[in-house]
This record gives C-alpha cells, structure tokens and sequence, in this order.
C-alpha cells in the first residue's frame, strides 16, 4: 500500500480538545442523519448537559496544555522502552496467560460449547451483577478476579510493540499475535466484544503515535497488516453471530427482535420499508444500523438519565468502575447498595445502555461530573504537551491511552468500557517499572565513569 508507507511524518500530534469535539460532532450528525428514529427525543436541556461537559473538557486540555516556556519538539527514541524489551514480554506473558485462564474458567461452567449457551451464561452474569449477588469464595471466582486483573495487561504491551515495531525483539512480535488470538478466544469464550474493540480502537492508535518517530502508519510486515485485517474481518463477522445468538436465545425471529428494539430500545428505522424484509435481509438490516446505534444511544441514555436525576442515587463511583462494582458485591452491605441502585436505573430503563462519558459521570458523582470533566481535560492536555515537547515511547503510550480514553467516550468514562481501569492501572506499573529502571542505571553509568577516571589517572 504505496500510500500508506507516504505517512510517516506526524509533526503535530492531534489535540485530545480537538479529538474530543470531532467525536462528538460525528455523533450529533449520526444523529441526525443516520436512517434511525431514538426515542425520546434530545432535548435542549440534554444537549446544554452534554456541551457543557465538552466545553469543560476542552477549555482545561488547551489551558494545561500550553508550555511553560515556548520550545522546540525533542525526539528521543534511544532512552525509549526498546532498550527493556524483557518489561514487555514479562507483561506480554502475564496477559496472555491470564487470556487462556479466562476461557479455560469461563468455558469449564458450560455444560454444552456452543454459542447459545456462551449467551446464556453471560446472561447469568449480568443478573448475577444487576441484583448484587455476593461473591462465592471458590476456585472459579479465584480465578476470575485473577484474570479481571491481570488481562488487561497486554494491552499496554501492544501499545509500546507497535509503536516502535521495526526495533522489538521477534519474541515480542510473536507475543504481540498472540495476544491478539487471545484476545479473540477470551471475547468468545464471554460472549462480549469489548475486548475486541479496545484491541481495534489501541491498534489503531499505536499506528498514529509512531508517526511521531517518523516512522510509517501501519508496520510494513506483511504478517502484521494481514493479521491486522483478519482481526477487524473477524470481529464484525463475530458481531453478528453475536446478536444471532442472543436473538435465539431470545426465542426472538428477526421480525419479532426488531419490535423489540423498538419498545424496548427506543430504536426504529426512519423509514418504513414498501415491503416486508425477509430474515435475510432483517440480519442485513441490522448489522448496519445496530453499530449505528451502539455508537450514538448515549445521546438518549443522557436524557433518561436527567428526567430521573432526583431518583438516582449517586454511585461513587461503581456504576462505570467494574473493579469498584465486584469489590461491592464482597460485602453483604455494600450490595444491597449496588442491588437498589442498578434497580432504580433498570427500572427508568438505562441499566444495560450505553450512559457515554458524561451521562456515567453523573450518574457515579453528580454534579461533580462537570469538575471531573475540567480534571480530565487538563491531564489530557497535560499528557498532551508531554508527547509533543519530548517524544519517547513512554509519553507516546502514554497519549496513546489518553486517546484512547477520548474515543470510548461515546460508551463510558475512561475507566469504564470492559475494565478500562485496569487497563490504567498497568500503564501506572508500565510506566512506574521504566522510571526505576531509568534510576537503576544512572547510578551504575555514574560508578563506572568514576572508576575509568581513577584508572585513567592512576596509568597517567
């Protein structure tokens, strides 16, 4: 693809503001130009909501963003993280097994393989979390609560092996698809696509933020590229054989699923068809505009959300954070907490949606959410003027997350989208275990250059 190895440059990485505002402006136009109908409507006061939230945001990224004293961009590839390839693989490996931990834990609970059934057990677990049930202390939860922490791990490893993919060691390439296939088998085995996602949304990113080292879009490996397409293909193709499955779980036909999206999830087609759609062409249907949905239904949650404002109780926290929402369930007080509050939000029908960064934000912190706003947009402007000033591939794994945190706003807050905390947490260890590493070795510099002194000096 001649094109693509022709963008190798990036002078002027995105401003998380700028990103922020187009994601949202795509939105508003899905909205309204997408071949969908969402009830209820947006209303001014959604919309006052939503902007004001973006406005904090993006005033505070470009406030905390400027430098402190004007200077020049510094690339500084040589003190960046190929020099301790061995982190990576370490956290390569705690990610990739905790993958296969997943599957084998979630696979040994079926009584038949197969789809439907992988539908119904997920389906247990979310009435087992709507109703605040309390954890069991047994092998099977052990290993959940393993695997909740250490999967995400892996991410952060793919970030730092793409962006400077050219220089890794051929061990952490053979890593990095392996994560990839595991990643794949972990969304199988728990019937979800989270995961998937996440993988596509860091893949893609990882290959913008390498441009900063001059280096082209997507890696020239062929293996890479292939590899990077058959994800994607995969994924869509998983998609709907998950909607499929859950349909028949449902007892549903597709006829019957679409007058369930439509009393249930306010979605319907803004244009009657001149003749009855066959099954077919229903599944066609909805494979395009359920992505559509998924992506702009925030919108809708945001409103629900405000006509119950004084019914739902403030969260803390644990409505976007399923770390927070698991330790909950480990105390008989604490759930019934999580119990009422996941009731009151089924009951005004916004348990299970989409609430996007801002509609969570309220629901965990109040009026908080427009402080947390004005914080999150400075640490990303923050982030920002680090990359941009002294490019390394820390600060670059760094921005890659930021953005990343941009992007799934259209779902959740930056903790929220499929344990995005924990992803946070092993960029916090990734970037902790560097700076010591960084420090170990001054020390050691220093005592050999003092030592060659005294030998130098003594020989003179």
């Amino acid at each position: 693809m001649p094109f693509l190895n022709q963008l190798s440059t990036l002078k002027h990485p995105l401003h998380p503001a700028i990103i922020m505002i187009a994601l949202w402006s795509g939105i508003y136009f899905l909205y309204l130009c997408a071949p969908v109908i969402l009830s209820p409507k947006i209303t001014p006061l959604g919309t006052l909501f939503t902007l004001c939230h973006i406005f904090l945001f993006c005033s505070s990224a470009f406030f905390w963003g400027q430098p402190d004293t004007p200077s020049n961009p510094s690339m500084n590839i040589e003190k960046s993280l190929y020099k301790y390839d061995y982190l990576t693989t370490i956290i390569f490996a705690v990610g990739i097994i905790s993958c296969y931990l997943v599957v084998v834990n979630n696979i040994s609970k079926l009584q038949y393989v197969n789809f439907q059934s992988i539908a119904k057990h997920r389906d247990h677990r979310s009435y087992l979390v709507l109703h605040g049930e309390l954890l069991r202390y047994n092998i099977h939860n052990f290993i959940s609560v393993i695997t909740f922490i250490c999967t995400a791990s892996g991410f952060i490893s793919t970030i730092s092996t793409i962006l400077l993919y050219e220089k890794r060691s051929n061990l952490n390439k053979v890593l990095l698809y392996f994560f990839m296939i595991s990643i794949f088998f972990v969304s199988v085995s728990t019937g979800s696509r989270g995961f998937l996602l996440i993988m596509l949304i860091l893949i893609m990113l990882s290959c913008y933020s390498r441009m900063s080292f001059n280096y082209v879009l997507i890696p020239t490996s062929k293996f890479f590229r292939i590899s990077v397409l058959l994800l994607l293909f995969v994924s869509i193709f998983y998609s709907n054989l998950v909607w499929t499955a859950r349909s028949n779980t449902a007892q549903k036909t597709p006829t019957e699923t679409f007058e369930h999206y439509k009393n249930n999830w306010g979605l319907e087609l803004s244009t009657k068809p001149k003749k009855t759609l066959t099954n077919t062409e229903l599944e066609k249907t909805r494979t395009i505009i359920l992505p559509i949905f998924y992506f702009i239904h925030s919108l809708i949650t945001t409103e629900k959300i405000l006509q119950a404002k004084d019914s739902i109780p403030i969260m803390y926290g644990s409505y976007h954070i399923d770390l927070l929402s698991v330790a909950l369930r480990s105390n008989k007080y604490s759930a019934n907490f999580q119990r009422s509050a996941n009731q009151i939000l089924l009951e005004k029908n916004i348990y299970g949606f989409f609430a996007g960064a801002w509609g969570a934000l309220f629901i965990d912190f109040g009026f908080f959410s427009f402080v947390i706003a004005i914080i999150w947009g400075g640490l990303s402007g923050r982030v920002w003027r680090d990359f941009y000033y002294n490019r390394n591939i820390l600060s670059a794994t760094i921005y890659t997350y930021s953005i990343y945190a941009i992007l799934i706003s259209f779902a959740s807050p930056p903790f929220g989208l499929s344990n995005s905390f924990m992803l946070f947490i092993w960029l916090t260890i990734f970037n902790l275990s560097i700076k010591k590493l960084d420090n170990h070795q001054k020390p050691i510099l220093e005592s050999k250059l003092t030592l060659t002194e005294i030998i130098n000096s003594k020989v003179s």
